[in-house]
């Protein structure tokens, strides 16, 4: 294509690429000294201009990344931050790996900045601060002190680090939540694209919303009955029901007070006390909420190996199982089909795949290692699945 001069329209940007640019300056090169120049790649004069070019595409990439940075869909780093604040956020920093903790003690007993820890002792776990029921047991979250991907498996967070008068015990029935790194761009996108719900006609999308931007909350579901009987999950009439997993209790607490419409109950196992912000309001009834139940999720493959075949496939199809599993949303089955899918993704040529799953019973799932079923498993509406790559088999055929 002939050169044409660099312009912003209503279709956007447009430049002139380097092939462009290039023969447009050979073209001006020849109309200066006479077309009988030599401007063959080889020569000087054409080695001069392609360097020129090249200059100009280094400059033209940096103009269309400025351009993509106006807007949140095409921006990358920094001007992420920067579009973020239009809508009153902040890239995340590294988050929390988090873990629901039973507390065992005598009734009445409050828990006050109390610190755990496993056997190792390598990473300390500041556990919500509660008061134990009268049945001496009560599950709270517990907060891994150090940022990132710290793991902790389940029945391992049994130290008391900060010993208090009638706290007798605690442990973690199910393993942590592992936190996540800094930020990246495609998820600060994702989460600005939920604020906006905010602000938005609808006060179910406005509580999502708020919810998605409490600090630490990783998944969460809202679910609303506005119908005057309970629903097929026994969710109460008139009623909203937040499932949220990581964040501090009195903080989602509050922010589902704030979203919710007036008249409309809570509903849930975890309690939150507000605080009436005027004193004219009086007492205001406790907000209820669950935190996740967590569903033991074992899986077993059975693969054909082909010639192309490595044996640290094996290592990739655990783990990426295991992940896809934990990133399900709460309440969500755990599909046969897309464990298979997702298994297959490891392959870098499906054309030419290094492995296949068996055609007979390639895949099955059960909540014990030694039950596994070809069946998917079904979820509860307060529950999340769980995997670790340890739950994953994979055998050859």
């Amino acid at each position: 294509m002939a050169y044409t001069k660099p312009t912003i329209d209503e279709t956007g940007l447009h430049l002139p690429t380097y092939q462009e640019v290039l023969d447009y300056l050979n073209e001006r090169t020849r109309a200066i000294f006479g077309n009988d120049i030599y401007l063959e790649p080889d020569s000087q004069d054409y080695q001069a201009n392609a360097e020129v070019a090249d200059l100009y595409a280094d400059l033209a990439n940096l103009v269309q990344q400025t351009y993509n940075n106006r807007a949140i869909q095409t921006a990358q780093g920094v001007s992420v931050d920067g579009l973020l604040k239009i809508n009153g956020l902040k890239r995340l920093s590294a988050s929390h790996s988090i873990a629901i903790v039973t507390v065992n003690g005598v009734a009445g007993t409050p828990i006050i900045g109390g610190l755990i820890t496993d056997d190792i002792g390598d990473f300390m776990w500041q556990v919500e601060n509660t008061v134990i029921p009268a049945d001496g047991f009560i599950d709270v979250t517990a907060t891994c002190t150090t940022p990132g991907n710290i793991f902790a498996d389940a029945g391992t967070l049994t130290k008391i680090v900060t010993q208090t008068s009638g706290w007798i015990s605690i442990t973690n029935k199910n393993n942590a939540i592992p936190g996540l790194p800094i930020e990246n761009d495609p998820a600060a996108k994702a989460r600005q694209a939920v604020s906006t719900a905010r602000p938005s006609k609808t006060v179910l999308q406005g509580l999502v919303g708020g919810i998605a931007e409490i600090t630490n909350v990783q998944r969460y579901k809202v679910y609303e009955n506005d119908t005057s009987v309970p629903d097929e999950n026994g969710i109460p009439g008139h009623c909203v029901c937040c499932v949220v997993e990581g964040g501090e209790a009195d903080v989602i607490g509050n922010e589902i007070y704030l979203r919710k419409t007036p008249g409309c109950d809570t509903y849930g196992d975890v309690e939150v006390i507000i605080v009436p912000p005027d004193p004219m309001l009086g007492e205001i009834p406790p907000i209820h909420f669950f935190r996740p139940g967590y569903v033991p999720t074992y899986a077993l493959l059975k693969i054909h190996r082909r010639a192309d075949f490595v044996d640290t496939m094996e290592k990739e199809v655990k783990e990426l199982v295991a992940k896809f599993i934990n990133t399900l949303d709460i309440g969500e089955d755990v599909s046969l089909s897309l464990i298979g899918a997702i298994a297959q993704s490891v392959v870098p040529d499906l054309r030419a795949p290094a492995f296949t799953l068996d055609p007979v019973s390639p895949i099955l799932l059960g909540t014990e290692a030694g039950t596994l079923t070809e069946t998917n498993i079904e979820i509860g509406f307060t529950e999340a699945a769980q995997c670790t790559p340890e739950n994953v088999e994979v055998m050859y055929v």
